[in-house]
């Protein structure tokens, strides 16, 4: 809804890894070198260009997504200003969208950010 902002620093999250996944009905949540993300929008594991696994708001996530237990983030991108990257030492890409105009879909929090509401 917001846009992610082009100076968007999460340089913290380097060389971190996640060991949990908190899912609800219509988010879903993980934290990540201090941070702490909740996604409501499309989230797509890929390797390669190839999809690993997705998830929607209002499903279930596939079990793809257990590759990011335990795997540490190895850089970052900002593509565009509707989409977040995180690049993981397997070899996996954490694909995080802002897909909407009329709601937020990403919330970051922690790590002397505040809360970035995108």
């Amino acid at each position: 809804m917001y846009r992610v902002p082009p100076d968007l620093d999460l340089e913290p999250i380097l060389g971190d890894f996640s060991t949990q996944i908190r899912v609800g009905l219509y988010d879903i949540q993980f934290e990540l070198g201090g941070f702490s993300f909740i996604i409501t929008s499309r989230l797509e594991l890929r390797r390669e260009q190839s999809l690993i696994a997705a998830w929607e708001p209002g499903g279930w996530p596939e079990p793809g997504f257990k590759e990011l237990f335990n795997n540490p983030a190895r850089k970052f991108d900002l593509p565009t200003d509707r989409e977040i990257v995180i690049y993981y030492d397997s070899g996996a890409e954490l694909h995080l969208f802002d897909d909407s105009d009329k709601y937020e879909c990403i919330h970051i929090s922690g790590n002397g950010l505040g809360l970035l509401v995108i």
